[in-house]
């Protein structure tokens, strides 16, 4: 039988390492976004020890932090979380194509992606909303028109990723 969920077995070299010498408590979260969570200590000698587990990293979607959010508005029901950043980012001919981020960082599928696009030295064309087709972690494509474009992923709460691009005049 296996030891309970964030348990050590005595005797094996976690458990030596870890014995009253961890100095805060343990944090968890989706630290690799894998989909899972992991759970990290640091110890008084200046290791970190980090742990994987089963559990579902966008299981914890209610009361995460001392005041809910990292807003810390205090208030349940509303969602902070902006999608991940595009990964993986390329442009060939014409078409961006990235790893998708999802509604929550990296978990679930973004409402849209805002396309800005740009002209000769930073000149701001009509933005457009393009279809989120992808799941997180699978490949989105969009084809783009003209010499620069910024992009960005908005999930269905309005929260906006960290804009990716590519530009004309050193920007993007």
């Amino acid at each position: 039988m296996s030891p309970p969920l964030g348990s050590v077995r005595a005797g094996s070299s976690d458990s030596r390492v870890m014995r009253k010498r961890a100095v805060f408590g343990p944090s968890g979260g989706d630290l690799d976004g894998n989909g899972t969570n992991e759970l990290a200590a640091a110890t008084r000698e200046g290791y970190v020890m980090v742990w994987n587990t089963k559990g579902s990293a966008d299981s914890n979607d209610q009361w995460w932090a001392v005041r809910h959010d990292e807003r810390n508005t205090g208030m349940y029901g509303i969602d902070t979380r902006p999608p991940g950043k595009l990964r993986s980012f390329r442009v060939h001919r014409r078409k961006v194509t990235f790893e998708a981020p999802g509604d929550d960082w990296y978990d679930g599928k973004v409402d849209h992606y805002r396309v800005v696009y740009t002209g000769n030295c930073g000149r701001r064309h009509r933005p457009e909303n393009v279809p989120a087709t992808a799941t997180a972690g699978k490949t989105q494509s969009i084809r783009v028109k003209g010499k620069g474009v910024r992009i960005y992923a908005v999930d269905d709460a309005g929260n906006r990723s960290r804009v990716n691009g590519f530009g004309v005049c050193g920007q993007a």
